[in-house]
C-alpha cells in the first residue's frame, strides 16, 4: 500500500506536502459498494493493486468510484492482474511504450512539481520463468532512460521470496544478502541478475516489510531517496478480513510542492510530519545502542544530554517535513463549491453599484447562504452522530465557534504598559516570579521528617510502568519544552522503555534530578475575570517535559496506592475521579436529604480570592497581605 498522512494535498490545505499513494494485493476482495465509497472517502489520491483478477468483462465502476482515473493490465485468465488509480484533481496518463505482451504491468506518469512522478507497477507470477525478470527490467530501463527529469518509482509483487535485505553503509536503502550461496538454483540466478541490473541503473530498494512468511515479496524501488518515505500501512481501504497476509499493505510517499506553492510562501511554516516518520528504522536505530553502557560513564545531566540529542537526531533524520498555513479562517465544513461559490459572492459584490443591490449579486449571495447553511447543518449533525468516537472533533468546533483567545495588543502590570511582545513577555515573566519564594536554605528532609518510620515506603517503578505511562500519553497533546512529540514517543515505545527505567534508576540513585526534566513551557491563562489587558488577571499553566510526564505517570499510581488509606474520603482536590463537582453533588444530596425531612441545614462555604498569589508589603502591614 502506499499513503501518506491524511493531508487533504489536494484541497489546496498544503503547498509542500506528500502525494498519498497505497499498494496492496487484492485477490481476496470483491466488488462491492462499501469497497468503492472507502476508497472514495479515504486520504489515498493514487492506489496500486495486483492480483486483481479482473478481465475485460468487469467493469471498473463495479470496483472503484469515478473520481479516479483507472488504468489496467487484466489477464486473460483467473489469477494475477495490476491496476493503478489516480485521483481526478492530478493530471495524468498511461506511458504506452511501457508493453510487453509477457509482462503484467502498467506505467503511469503524474504530472507535479517540481518534478512528474512516474509509476511502474508490476506483478511477476514465477520469478523463475525464463527471462521473465529481465523483461521486466528492459521496460524499467527504458522509462529510466526516457523519463529523465521524473522521479520513478518501481513497485509490485515481485515473488522475489528466501532473500534476506539489510540496509547499506549509509542506512538509506537496502541490499539482498546471501543469494551467491543459492547460484545453482534457477530462480536465484534470476533473481540475482535482476537485482543487480536494476541496482546499476541505478534503482534503489526501499521495502523490508515481511510477510507471515518471514519474506519480502512487495518490493519498492525509487530512482532517489531522498523524498520517499516507506512504512507499513494501517488497515484503511482493505479490512483486517481482506488482506493478504502474504502481501504486507506498504505506504509510500512522495514529498511534492504545488504550483500554488511557488507563487507563495509567506503564509507557511514547515513542521514535523510524526505520523509519516519511519519508526521502523527508528527502533532499528535505538535496539543497536547499548545505553546501559553509554549511560554507565556520565552523569545524570550528561546521559539526559545524550538522550535528548540522540532523540532530536533522530526526529530530523527519520521525520520528514510537511509545510502548512500559520491560520486558517476557513470554517470547518469548508470544500471546493463552498469556496468557489464565495468567491463569486464577493466578486459581483465588488462590480454592484454602492448602496444598490444587482440580480446578479441577489443570485449569488442565495446560493452561496443555502451551500454555506446546508454544509453547516450535515457538518454539526456529523459532530453530534461521532462525539463518543471522536470528541475532540466536537472540542475542535466549539473552540471554533468560540471568541477570539487572543491576547489583547497592549497588556498592563502595575505602572507598567507596552504593546511591543517583548515587554509583554518580561511583564508577565516578573508577575509570575513575585508569585514564588525562593528557598534560602536546603530543604533537609530528614530534620523535617525525622527517623524512618514503618508508614515510609519504597516507591520503585519498574519498565513495566514505564511502558504503561507512554501508552496512556495523549497523542494528540503538544510537545512541551524538548519539542518532542507524544506521538513519536508512543510509536517508538519498545525502544524507549529500555533507556527511560536506565534514567530514572540513574537519578534516583545519584539523588540528583535532571535539570532538563525542570524546565517548563509557561502560558499565560486568562482567569475569566477583571480587565483582559491586566497581567494580574492570568495565572500560570507550566506545559513539561515529556520525558517528566511519563515519570509522573508512571509513579501516580503507587502513590497513591500508598497514601490513600491515610486520605478522608471528604477530600475531592487533587484525588482521580473527584472534583469541584462531585464535592457539590455530596452537598446537594445532603441539602435535599435535608429538605425532604424537613430538618434545618447550616453550610459554610468559603473560598480565598487569588489563593495563590502572594504580595510582600512589609511597609504598610509588617508582612504579607
Amino acid at each position: 500500500m502506499i499513503q501518506r498522512t491524511p493531508l487533504k494535498a489536494t484541497e489546496g490545505f498544503m503547498d509542500i506536502t506528500y502525494l498519498p499513494l497505497y499498494y496492496q494485493n487484492v485477490r481476496s476482495i470483491p466488488a462491492r459498494t462499501d469497497l468503492r465509497n472507502r476508497i472514495k472517502y479515504s486520504n489515498y489520491k493514487g492506489l496500486c493493486f495486483t492480483e486483481t483478477r479482473l478481465c475485460k468483462e468487469h467493469d471498473s465502476e463495479c470496483y472503484f468510484p469515478r473520481n479516479f482515473n483507472v488504468y489496467r493490465r487484466d489477464r486473460n485468465a483467473l489469477g494475477g492482474g495490476v491496476a493503478m488509480l489516480v485521483h481526478e484533481d492530478y493530471k495524468c496518463f498511461q506511458i504506452e511504450y511501457v508493453n510487453d505482451p509477457d509482462c503484467e504491468s502498467v506505467c503511469v506518469k503524474i504530472e507535479l512539481q517540481p518534478c512528474p512522478l512516474v509509476i511502474y507497477l508490476a506483478y511477476v507470477n514465477d520469478p523463475a520463468k525464463p527471462n521473465l525478470l529481465l523483461k521486466h527490467y528492459d521496460l524499467i530501463r527504458q522509462v529510466i532512460v526516457k523519463e529523465t527529469d521524473s522521479r520513478v518509482v518501481v513497485i509490485g509483487d515481485f515473488n522475489l521470496h528466501d532473500i534476506e535485505w539489510n540496509f547499506d553503509d549509509t542506512d538509506t536503502f537496502l541490499l539482498p544478502q546471501n543469494i551467491a550461496s543459492h547460484t545453482e538454483s534457477v530462480y536465484f540466478q534470476a533473481a540475482s541478475e535482476f537485482l543487480q541490473k536494476v541496482h546499476d541503473l541505478p534503482m534503489f530498494q526501499l521495502s523490508n516489510l515481511k510477510n507471515i512468511s518471514m519474506n519480502v515479496l512487495d518490493l519498492v524501488f525509487v530512482n532517489g531517496t531522498g523524498d520517499m518515505h516507506v512504512s507499513k500501512a494501517p488497515v484503511s481501504v482493505t479490512l483486517n478480513t481482506e488482506i493478504d497476509h502474504f502481501h504486507v499493505p506498504i505506504e509510500l510517499a512522495f514529498e511534492y510542492i504545488t504550483v500554488e506553492e511557488v507563487r507563495s510562501t509567506d503564509d507557511f511554516i514547515e513542521v514535523f510530519s510524526y505520523k509519516s516518520a519511519n519508526y521502523e528504522r527508528i527502533l532499528q536505530q535505538l535496539e543497536s545502542i547499548n545505553f546501559a553502557a553509554i549511560f554507565d560513564r556520565m552523569d545524570v545531566e550528561e546521559a539526559f544530554d545524550y538522550f535528548f540529542e540522540l532523540l532530536n537526531r533522530m526526529i530530523i533524520e527519520n521525520v520528514p517535513k510537511v509545510r502548512i498555513k500559520r491560520n486558517s479562517h476557513r470554517p470547518k465544513w469548508w470544500t471546493r463549491e463552498w469556496q468557489q461559490k464565495k468567491n463569486k459572492r464577493d466578486k459581483t459584490f465588488k462590480r454592484k453599484p454602492k448602496n444598490a443591490m444587482t440580480s446578479e449579486y441577489a443570485e449569488a449571495l442565495i446560493e452561496f447562504n443555502e451551500l454555506n447553511e446546508r454544509l453547516n447543518k450535515d457538518y454539526i449533525n456529523q459532530v453530534q452522530q461521532n462525539i463518543i468516537e471522536d470528541p475532540s472533533e466536537f472540542w475542535s468546533y466549539a473552540k471554533f465557534k468560540k471568541k477570539s483567545s487572543s491576547y489583547p495588543r497592549e497588556m498592563l502590570f502595575n505602572a507598567r504598559k507596552s504593546d511591543q511582545p517583548e515587554e509583554i513577555v518580561e511583564m508577565f515573566a516578573d508577575f509570575f516570579e513575585g508569585l514564588y519564594d525562593k528557598d534560602e536554605l536546603p530543604v533537609v528532609f530528614d530534620e523535617v521528617y525525622g527517623e524512618e518510620s514503618d508508614d515510609v515506603w519504597d516507591v520503585d517503578l519498574t519498565m513495566s510502568d514505564i511502558d504503561k505511562a507512554i501508552r496512556e500519553l495523549d497523542a494528540k497533546s503538544g510537545a512541551g519544552p524538548d519539542d518532542i512529540s507524544p506521538i513519536f514517543i508512543k510509536s517508538c515505545v519498545d525502544g524507549l522503555v529500555w533507556p527511560l527505567w536506565i534514567l530514572h534508576r540513574k537519578q534516583m540513585e545519584l539523588g540528583n534530578i535532571s535539570s532538563k526534566l525542570k524546565i517548563s513551557k509557561v502560558v499565560p491563562v486568562y482567569k475569566k475575570k477583571g480587565k483582559k489587558n491586566d497581567v494580574k488577571n492570568y495565572r500560570i499553566t507550566a506545559i513539561s517535559s515529556i520525558v517528566l510526564k511519563i515519570y509522573e505517570r508512571a509513579i501516580q499510581p503507587k502513590l497513591l496506592g500508598g497514601i490513600s488509606p491515610y486520605i478522608t474520603n471528604a477530600q475531592h482536590g487533587f484525588r482521580p475521579r473527584r472534583s469541584v463537582e462531585t464535592n457539590l453533588l455530596n452537598l446537594s444530596v445532603a441539602a435535599h436529604g435535608a429538605f425532604s425531612k424537613k430538618q434545618q441545614l447550616d453550610v459554610y462555604y468559603g473560598d480565598f480570592e487569588n489563593a495563590f498569589d502572594k504580595v510582600l508589603d512589609k511597609e504598610t502591614t509588617g508582612g504579607y497581605k
